[in-house]
């Protein structure tokens, strides 16, 4: 075991040394950063603040006591979640391994296939899943089922959709476990993982009793999960809709990789159940990682498909990989090892070139190696960035500095949240990533928490995602748009980047 986590920690280590200086997300890695260091200050996720479900907050406000509240200390403390992710997916690889050496491609590519770095909580829940399916399909017992059910309540602190997934997941694995015990214990199974996950979520269960506010601000956030969704939505690049002819080849390269990748989760999950269904759960342990790799996958599928990008993909392909490296051995490959590594050694190579031409920030090594980077300081991080990215960086921060006092308030739209901890400024709203339509109560609300703190500047920036343009602040916001252009006025600076507009209340 000690040798699998030193494994884990050299791959995951060694991503992080070539990757951590690497880039500033100024969006989705903003929104974790802030949150982080406002958990830090002592407020609540999502009662404070907008945010994610509260573990992960907590996961890195406690490093940051540790390591500083700086970009690269953020990146450290989610690698270190990412190790433990790694760690439990190889000694689920241990099954059906039967040298060491044999674990350091499947390392390899389960480590580059988890990004985005704010994200490697969701690959590595589901690692972790695998690895508690695992041990639960080899030995029924008590113990291990409320072990599960724990987990998965543990996993709906870190997101809902991670209890919802590895809920389901593991329910799956229960039924084809009984199927093929055959005996009657089902309920008292079902009444051990149904314990376990209630002691496993009572933290949030003690938020929700004691904490003012926080259980409506729970209620609130459930129905409008259900009104529009986790994430705008992105049909699945399926290969024949790929639009080839119109990208340079790097781009086909990393499309039809993406592609690819969702014909064989179509088909792979389906032929896979249906497998796991007729087999024996209780057999060989190699088939008992395979059938857990299945029932994890199905659900955490979902991940991928509702916003079907590489990066979605990422987070949820995880069960899919360890799957295919498990296969050779659950169909007998494993008595003949040489075939057995030549299978290997095709996978991970295949996985590594395939991930180096996905990955966002390996891909400035690869095959974007000729962006040219320049560095600057983020909050007192030195980081290479592209170099269009690091005069706006440079240019927003000296404005700022020489025209906003400091300590005055600021608020900041719509999607930009890094510019927070990079100008080191607290938001004044609750609002910190205004992505979807706000309702009109909800505007007057936002407008009448600026009258009262008295918010006197804003930066707008005028942006949107490119595959939808009423995500624009004006269109998701227009009341509170239109009250920043009436009690605000624009503050001329040559520092200013392009579609930055400072705005300071006029003076009534």
């Amino acid at each position: 075991m000690a040798l699998t986590g030193l494994l884990a920690l050299a791959v995951v280590a060694g991503l992080y040394g070539l990757t951590a200086h690497l880039h500033l997300d100024l969006f989705d890695e903003g929104f974790l950063w802030y949150g982080v260091m406002r958990t830090a200050a002592g407020e609540v996720p999502g009662l404070d603040f907008q945010a994610y479900d509260p573990a992960r907050y907590y996961w890195g406000a406690a490093w940051s006591f540790l390591l500083g509240e700086g970009i690269l200390a953020l990146r450290l403390s989610t690698s270190i979640f990412q190790w433990l992710g790694l760690f439990a997916g190889l000694l689920a690889a241990r099954r059906f391994v039967s040298r060491p050496a044999l674990l350091v491609p499947i390392a390899v590519v389960l480590a580059l296939w988890m990004f985005p770095r704010n994200k490697l909580f969701e690959p590595s829940l589901s690692l972790m899943a695998i690895l508690v399916a695992t041990r639960m399909l080899e030995r029924s017992t008590v113990r291990r089922y409320v072990q599960a059910g724990v987990f998965v309540g543990v996993a709906a602190m870190f997101g809902r959709n991670h209890g919802a997934y590895c809920g389901l997941g593991f329910l799956m694995a229960i039924l084809i476990q009984h199927a093929e015990q055959g005996d009657e214990s089902l309920w008292r199974k079902l009444r051990m993982w149904s314990a376990g996950i209630l002691l496993g979520f009572s933290p949030m269960l003690l938020m929700l009793a004691f904490l003012p506010g926080f259980a409506q601000h729970f209620i609130d956030s459930l129905m409008q999960l259900t009104e529009r969704g986790t994430n705008l939505p992105l049909p699945i690049p399926w290969p024949w809709k790929l639009p080839l002819q119109s990208m340079p080849w790097p781009q086909v390269a990393a499309e039809l990789v993406v592609s690819m990748a969702y014909v064989v989760l179509a088909i792979a999950y389906p032929l896979g159940l249906l497998w796991a269904w007729r087999s024996r759960a209780n057999g060989l342990s190699g088939r008992c990682v395979l059938i857990a790799c299945i029932c994890i996958g199905i659900p955490y599928a979902h991940h991928g498909c509702v916003r079907a990008d590489a990066t979605h993909l990422a987070e949820a392909i995880q069960p899919l990989l360890l799957g295919l490296f498990a296969l050779p051995w659950v169909v007998g490959l494993r008595r003949r090892l040489v075939s057995t590594g030549l299978v290997w050694g095709a996978l991970g190579l295949a996985g590594l070139l395939v991930a180096w031409g996905v990955h966002p920030e390996l891909m400035a090594y690869g095959r974007n190696s000729g962006v040219p980077l320049a560095s600057v300081n983020v909050a007192g991080d030195r980081l290479q960035v592209p170099a269009d990215q690091a005069p706006v960086l440079t240019g927003i921060k000296r404005c700022v500095k020489q025209i906003v006092p400091p300590g005055e308030a600021m608020f900041i739209a719509p999607f930009r949240v890094s510019y927070y901890p990079h100008l080191r400024r607290v938001a004044p709203l609750w609002d910190i990533y205004m992505l979807w339509s706000a309702t009109e109560e909800h505007q007057e609300e936002m407008i009448r928490t600026l009258d009262e703190k008295r918010v006197n500047w804003a930066l707008i920036i005028t942006e949107a995602l490119a595959e939808d343009p009423d995500t624009a602040f004006d269109r998701t916001h227009p009341l509170v748009n239109a009250h920043l252009a009436r009690e605000f006025e624009s503050i001329q600076n040559p520092m200013l980047p392009l579609g930055h507009y400072l705005l300071k209340r006029r003076q009534r």
